[in-house]
């Protein structure tokens, strides 16, 4: 998954995009439901891929609304069985 933010514009600017290419690396969480912008696994719809970051609520929503996302679709895992490799424990 790549997103491409938006450009600086005029007074009211668009400081940064952030993405899991330049989010601050948080430390390890038990809940990986807290990994966000971690990595560029999107794993449910509705999970932050970008936040922008701007001088106004304003220059945000541009900015947000000018943010492109590219992204390769993959199968997904419903089954819910003992030893799935990626359960836990919420």
């Amino acid at each position: 998954m790549t997103a491409h933010g938006a450009p600086r514009n005029g007074a009211a600017a668009v400081l940064t995009v952030l993405t899991h290419e330049n989010a601050p690396r948080l430390a390890d969480a038990d809940d990986p439901t807290l990994a966000v912008l971690q990595n560029s696994r999107v794993p449910h719809r509705g999970w932050p891929i970008a936040l922008v970051v701007a001088e106004t609520l304003e220059a945000a929503r541009a900015g947000a609304d000018a943010v492109r996302v590219e992204h390769e679709a993959r199968d997904h895992d419903v089954t819910l069985t003992d030893h799935h490799p990626e359960a836990y424990v919420p």
